[in-house]
């Protein structure tokens, strides 16, 4: 899954935590059209969390996609609450606010490596390197590289 493919979260998920928030109204502003970009913009600081490990091209393990839908459902909602006036109380926007940097902040580290099995970045690849005894295989070896780049 790449990193720009999706913003974890779902126009609907945003609709039903805002509507259980004390003093907003789900028909009054932000409109829903402007609910994409919030969550967009709240992917963004994800995305880019996920792309410092390189973990944007692995498949996400199961619970990784309801953590990342957590975490843009908070970033987002900071962002909305924050234009909006309503919502999150200081102290709560204060927690959740260290909350989503301090997930960020694991998952650029590579503590969290949302990537399933041997796809994420603290997988241990290898290769081998052919050797040659004779010239005949060491220009064996340089004939099947450049077969190799050529496609």
């Amino acid at each position: 899954m790449g990193c720009s493919d999706s913003g974890y979260v779902s126009h609907d998920r945003i609709a039903e935590f805002l509507g259980k928030i004390e003093g907003f109204d789900l028909h009054s502003q932000p409109l829903m059209e402007d609910v994409e970009l919030y969550v967009q913009q709240g992917a963004a600081r994800i995305n880019a969390a996920l792309a410092a490990t390189a973990q944007c091209d692995c498949t996400f393990a199961g619970w990784a996609n309801t953590l990342l839908e957590n975490m843009n459902l908070i970033a987002s909602s900071l962002l909305i609450y924050g234009r909006c006036g309503v919502g999150f109380t200081d102290d709560q926007r204060e927690f959740w606010s260290g909350w989503l940097n301090d997930q960020l902040e694991l998952i650029r580290t590579g503590q969290i490596d949302v990537c399933l099995g041997a796809t994420g970045p603290n997988y241990p690849a290898y290769g081998t390197a052919t050797r040659a005894v004779t010239r005949w295989q060491r220009a064996q070896i340089i004939a099947n590289d450049l077969m190799a780049e050529q496609g």
